[in-house]
């Protein structure tokens, strides 16, 4: 029975797993895009506050 059960689980992600990898990829470089300038310039500014000289 857990055999059973682990071959139907097995059986209904592995459709599901391409298709969340393939989504995720397609609005990764949206995001990149969008957010990417903001986080790297707050992070630039955190790290000047946290060490000033460098």
């Amino acid at each position: 029975m857990t055999d059973f059960t682990a071959f139907v689980l097995g059986f209904v992600t592995l459709p599901v797993l391409p298709l969340m990898f393939a989504y995720t990829w397609n609005r990764f470089p949206a995001i990149m895009r969008h957010d990417t300038k903001r986080k790297i310039a707050g992070e630039i500014r955190i790290l000047g506050k946290a060490f000033p000289r460098a």
